[in-house]
C-alpha cells in the first residue's frame, strides 16, 4: 500500500520552504543563486570589517579630541585666575568641621595637594591647613603594629612640620 499526499512534485517557488530535494532541473539554478548569495555575504562581511576598523579609529580620534578639549577647558577654568592667597582661604574652608583632618588622600588637605602642582604648592605654603590632625591608633594585636606606628610617626612629623608656628590640634 502506498500513501500519497497531494502532488509529490514541489513547485520551484516552494522548494526553499519545503523538505524536498530539488528536482535536477533546479539544482543548477539554486547553485548559481547560492554562489551569488555567498559572494554578496562575503562582500558584506568585508565591508562590515572595514567599517568596524574605521569606527574603532574614529572612536579613538573622538576620545583623543575629548581629552584635548577637557584639557583646554581646564586651562581656561576661572579658578586658575585666583591668586594663591584666595586659594588658601578656599582650601581652609575645605577642611572638615566636625573632626580634625585625617591623613587620607580622600580628604583635605592631602586631597587638595594632589590636584595639581600649583595647588600642591599652595597647600604646602598654608600652615593652617596642617595645624590639626586626627591620628588613628591601630590595635596592638594587628600584625605589623610596630611598622604601622613607625610609618605614622613619620607622617605625623611631616604633617606638623608643615604647620609652622600655628597652634596645633591633635585628636586620637
Amino acid at each position: 500500500m502506498t500513501l500519497v499526499i497531494g502532488d509529490s512534485t514541489p513547485r520551484s517557488s516552494d522548494i526553499p520552504q519545503s523538505n524536498y530535494y530539488p528536482p535536477p532541473e533546479n539544482v543548477e539554478e539554486i547553485n548559481t543563486l547560492l554562489l551569488e548569495h555567498e559572494s554578496r555575504f562575503e562582500s558584506l562581511n568585508c565591508e562590515i570589517e572595514h567599517l568596524k576598523t574605521r569606527l574603532k579609529e574614529s572612536l579613538q580620534q573622538q576620545d583623543e579630541l575629548s581629552n584635548l578639549i577637557s584639557s583646554q577647558r581646564a586651562h581656561l577654568a576661572p579658578i586658575r585666575r585666583l591668586p594663591p592667597e584666595i586659594l588658601a582661604i578656599i582650601f581652609l574652608h575645605c577642611l572638615p568641621t566636625e573632626h580634625n583632618p585625617i591623613r587620607s588622600v580622600d580628604e583635605a588637605p592631602l586631597l587638595l595637594a594632589r590636584v595639581c602642582k600649583t595647588w600642591h604648592q599652595v597647600c604646602l605654603a598654608t600652615p593652617r591647613l596642617w595645624s590639626a590632625l586626627h591620628i588613628h591608633i591601630p590595635l596592638m594585636f594587628i600584625e605589623g603594629f610596630c611598622d604601622k606606628i613607625a610609618g605614622r610617626k613619620e607622617g605625623v612629623h611631616r604633617w606638623f612640620s608643615r604647620s609652622g608656628d600655628t597652634p596645633l590640634s591633635l585628636s586620637l
